[in-house]
């Protein structure tokens, strides 16, 4: 009987009959006993061999007793009846009707591992739509598992309902049924065989057996098993069948190897099989039962198999390029090498994982490879490439990667495609050497262009000159390539000495020489002259030299302008004189305005002070005289009066400040901003007391600055900060920016020799189309009445950090806040 091939799950299951077929199609993964291919191999075993089996065999396993039967049982099950639902059915659901019956004797066999034989015993069942009475002839044996746990009940029956009902007929039934039995046991694919009493003496041996070990029956029945099969002694099956004979216990086994003489030759054989106790009416074990069948080529196959996956295992994991297996169309990553794990970058744990799981990239960026790789898995067809490019992401970094990789594809044994074998090459600086070598060639190309030169070379040996084209038509030559005394008749008879001595030198010299030196040369047009200058290096063999290289460049235009830069330079260097004469006199004209407009703001400023003042004293003075005579209109003005001439003092004070702020020449000191932000909180704490305001206040660095207008700088920034609220708790934090590459081009800052540090609000906020008004002079963006202020403050802001070459940009949106980031030059560090 042909068996499936090892590669198939169900290889244990014959290729013909009815209950394998059933059994293969069954959609077991809602089973207790799971898929096949998760069946233990003592299952596997067990139905292997009842299938095979042409007497009525049934089987019970696991804790639900879930049921198999061979084809020579089906028909006692009828159809319809019981069959085919009672395949992967509970006992307990299917043999409802007599499961009082039978339950005792199945928990008999499991718990305490005896076998029970009963004859012509009747156990009606439901069939044909009806109870039948029905007899039978059985025995219930124990099954293990690989642990030696009793897993299931296999029962071995026979109906006899017939030869209970029919007793005449039944000598000549039995004798019928013996010849039957004896045929269909020696003609059975299975090799079986019944040793009798302790020296294992064979009394029944049918073909498939004598087949396996090679010798005829003559040679074997009648005789003790170690005696006529020698070469089985010593292998510790002796121990096997005595432990059946003595304890009753079957044994089954898996794979066993054993050593045979086939062909005159020893060799190891693997077997399947299963050693049951035969017994006598008394229930007497008066011998052993063997099942076996030979399981060989599986064995060997799958050991080639292995051998054949170490040694690619070992390939792989010992070659210098990149490789890994992609098994089946999802195309998982197996046997990567660390090669590959290192050129992924994703750890070493991709092993089982999909290759568009371990390497997204290839799908994200719209790279060709798995497309290829489906199509070598589709067509079998072997794919190369040479230089090819692959984005590879590693570390959050996507990188450019270049390799010569071939995909082969791998086959079965059936000859279909099952995986890919990766070989890649790194190649990306071989690669990015040569782009870089042909980019340095079109650089020289352009530079050459460019820098109008051109190569040249003279063979001192034949007198003859090669050049570019650029030299030729400086020249006006009629060819690339002429004699030398042609191309030194265009030279400048004036210059045409210095060249010929330079050539006579090169001749006589037998060292290397370079020169560089310029000449002229009549233009093509007759008209004119051009100036060329020439680098040109010999070149020897055998201390004599045999040609001289180099280039030519046409330096015209630099020759006319360094002369006519020369007749300029002593105009140039009088009209410098006087251009620094007159930068000096306006900026002394500038420096005394300045100093005018300070005195002057200052004194307007402490004048209008004056003023003022009485205005709000007397103001205030009259208001308190009248205020039993005042309406509630006059009551308003009065006090519209006040505070106008409050806004106007603090308007002149905010002046006073700006007009000081324009001496630049202020004296910088390392400064703690730190001090300075506690010494602000301390002028504010009416203030923040009041609004309940909440500061957050990070290390702050020291800035080299004025003191005095660092403490106004901050006092400006958190008065707004607290000012330009909506009624909620005021937040508002003052940290250190960390200097990033970032930070510097979005400040412009020249150099990092400086600190930033951020002063943050929870505030109204603003548009920030307004960012750069709001430094402006009496720029306010919201109405007096709103918020109080002269609109002065942060232009005293912007001139401190301007005083102290700083800089500061301000980030808002309506209703998230406002941060200002100012940048001031750090202090040296002590």
């Amino acid at each position: 009987m042909q068996q499936a091939s090892t590669t198939d799950p169900l290889y244990f299951l014959p290729q013909s009959g009815e209950m394998a077929a059933l059994i293969r199609q069954k959609d077991w993964s809602q089973s207790p006993v799971g898929p096949p291919e998760s069946w233990p191999q003592s299952l596997r075993t067990t139905i292997g061999t009842l299938l095979a089996c042409p007497f009525p065999m049934f089987l019970w396993w696991g804790p639900e007793l879930i049921q198999f039967y061979n084809d020579a049982y089906r028909p006692i099950l009828r159809h319809p009846g019981k069959h085919p639902s009672a395949l992967g059915q509970a006992g307990a659901d299917c043999w409802l009707e007599i499961w009082p019956v039978i339950q005792p004797l199945i928990d008999s066999v499991r718990h305490q591992g005896q076998s029970v034989r009963q004859e012509n015993r009747l156990i009606p069942i439901y069939r044909n739509g009806q109870m039948e009475d029905v007899y039978w002839t059985f025995s219930y044996s124990p099954v293990r598992d690989e642990s030696g746990q009793i897993a299931g009940v296999l029962v071995v029956c026979q109906e006899t309902t017939r030869q209970v009902t029919k007793e005449p007929e039944q000598q000549q039934q039995i004798v019928q049924s013996v010849a039957r039995w004896k045929h269909v046991f020696e003609q059975v694919p299975v090799a079986i065989c019944i040793f009798q009493g302790p020296t294992f003496i064979i009394d029944l041996i049918n073909d498939a057996q004598l087949e396996m070990v090679g010798r005829p029956g003559q040679d074997l029945l009648g005789k003790p098993v170690f005696e006529a099969i020698p070469e089985a002694a010593g292998q510790g099956i002796e121990s096997l069948l005595t432990g059946v004979l003595t304890t009753g216990e079957p044994v089954y086994a898996n794979e066993r190897g054993v050593q045979l003489l086939r062909d005159g030759q020893p060799q190891t054989c693997y077997f399947n099989f299963v050693y049951q106790a035969l017994r006598d009416e008394t229930d007497r074990i008066v011998g052993v039962v063997t099942v076996a069948s030979e399981v060989t080529e599986q064995v060997l196959a799958r050991q080639q198999v292995a051998q054949s996956e170490q040694r690619l295992r070992s390939i792989i994991a010992n070659a210098p390029a990149v490789m890994s297996l992609f098994v089946g169309r999802d195309l998982v990553v197996e046997m990567p090498n660390q090669a590959f794990i290192d050129v992924v970058g994703k750890g070493p744990d991709i092993a089982g994982k999909p290759l568009r799981e371990v390497m997204p990239e290839l799908t994200t960026e719209n790279q060709p490879f798995l497309q290829i790789l489906d199509d070598v898995y589709t067509s079998g067809k072997l794919f190369q490439t040479s230089g090819s490019q692959v984005k590879i992401l590693r570390g959050g970094v996507m990188t450019d990667n270049y390799y010569n990789f071939t995909y082969s594809p791998l086959r079965d044994a059936a000859g279909e495609v099952f995986a890919i074998l990766d070989i890649a090459i790194d190649v990306t600086e071989q690669v990015t050497a040569q782009a870089e070598l042909a980019q340095q060639k079109t650089h020289l190309q352009n530079a050459i262009t460019v820098a109008d030169l051109g190569t040249y070379t003279l063979d001192l040996v034949s007198d003859t000159a090669t050049f570019s084209e650029t030299i030729r038509h400086w020249f006006g030559l009629p060819s690339t390539h002429v004699p030398v005394e042609q191309m030194m008749s265009k030279i400048h008879a004036d210059d045409l000495p210095i060249v010929q001595a330079v050539l006579g030198a090169t001749r006589q010299s037998e060292e290397h020489s370079f020169h560089d030196f310029v000449y002229r040369i009549i233009n093509p047009t007759g008209e004119g002259e051009s100036y060329i200058r020439t680098f040109g290096k010999a070149r020897y063999q055998n201390g004599v030299a045999q040609a001289l290289v180099g280039v030519l460049q046409n330096v015209t235009p630099q020759v006319l302008a360094r002369q006519k830069l020369e007749d300029s330079e002593s105009q140039y260097r009088q009209l410098a004189t006087e251009l620094e004469a007159r930068v000096k006199q306006r900026t002394q004209d500038l420096e005394r305005s300045n100093l005018d407009l300070m005195q002057f703001a200052s004194v307007a400023s402490h004048d209008l002070k004056e003023p003022i003042r009485k205005v709000q004293t007397f103001g205030t003075l009259l208001r308190e005289m009248l205020t039993d005579r005042l309406n509630e209109k006059e009551e308003e003005l009065f006090q519209r009066l006040i505070n106008s001439t409050v806004r106007m003092q603090a308007l002149v004070s905010d002046v006073l400040r700006l007009s000081k702020l324009s001496d630049t020449t202020t004296t910088a000191e390392p400064v703690d901003l730190n001090a300075v932000i506690d010494q602000i909180r301390d002028d504010l704490e009416l203030t923040i007391r009041e609004q309940g305001a909440e500061f957050r206040v990070g290390t702050l660095p020291a800035v080299r600055a004025e003191p005095t207008q660092m403490h106004q700088l901050f006092l400006n920034l958190l008065s707004n900060a607290l000012k330009f609220q909506n009624g909620q708790t005021p937040l508002i934090r003052v940290e250190p920016v960390p200097l990033t590459g970032a930070i510097v081009a979005e400040l412009g800052l020249p150099n990092p020799d400086y600190a930033v540090v951020a002063v943050s609000d929870n505030g109204i906020g603003f548009d920030p189309k307004y960012k750069d008004r709001i430094f402006g002079m009496f720029q306010r963006l919201h109405g007096r009445s709103q918020f109080a202020g002269t609109g002065i403050g942060l232009t005293i802001v912007k001139k401190i950090v301007d005083n102290h070459r700083g800089y500061i940009d301000v980030q808002s949106q309506p209703g998230q806040g406002t941060t200002f980031r100012v940048a001031l030059p750090l202090a040296p560090t002590p």
